[in-house]
């Protein structure tokens, strides 16, 4: 005799045992043991590719403004976009002169012949949003790395570099710690054994 119970049947028959088709304990907790084990191998790619794209960001960023800040220099004779007009260090224009237009002396005006070179500053993935924009220039070869700013301008170097306590230093190879990094010496060519 066959009684249907949704999917699973059972069978009776008197004196023989009475079996189930289904998954059992143990067969369940392998089939969650082996999900478990997956996802601690696959979770953690993924976590990784979101820095790695963060880090791809701020390089495209990086090398962009670098080159922009290079042509400002070029049109503008030498002078960076951290000096004014007389000269002198104007910590407050710096991304203005970098988005907008000015003169050949570097003055600001609207009606200017030079720039923009950006259509506007970016922004540093690696730090806090209210500063990821902000730019800090000092005399310093390298940045200082405290993420008070999202980018430094050296007037020393008159080089950009990104101010985040991490993310950019494939970008930085020659510096380390504000310091500039001692070069490798050549290794010795070993003399032949006789």
């Amino acid at each position: 005799m066959f009684c249907s119970y949704g999917v699973v049947q059972v069978r009776r028959n008197e004196g023989a045992e009475v079996r189930q088709k289904g998954f059992t304990l143990v067969e369940m907790l392998i089939v969650v043991v082996l999900l478990g084990v997956l996802a601690a191998i696959v979770i953690p790619q993924f976590v990784g590719a979101s820095d790695d794209a963060r880090e791809a960001a701020l390089g495209m960023d990086l090398v962009n403004a670098r080159k922009q800040i290079v042509l400002y220099m070029v049109e503008h004779n030498g002078r960076g976009p951290h000096l004014n007009q007389s000269g002198r260090v104007d910590r407050g224009r710096f991304v203005e002169r970098m988005t907008g237009r000015t003169d050949l002396d570097g003055r600001i005006n609207s009606e200017g012949i030079r720039g923009p070179y950006l259509l506007q500053w970016p922004t540093n993935p690696f730090c806090d949003e209210s500063v990821a924009r902000d730019i800090t220039i000092g005399g310093r070869l390298a940045a200082p790395r405290n993420g008070k700013s999202g980018w430094y301008f050296s007037t020393v170097t008159c080089l950009l570099t990104a101010n985040s306590t991490r993310g950019g230093e494939a970008f930085d190879p020659e510096w380390a710690g504000g310091k500039p990094k001692k070069p490798k010496k050549p290794k010795k060519p070993k003399k032949p054994r006789s």
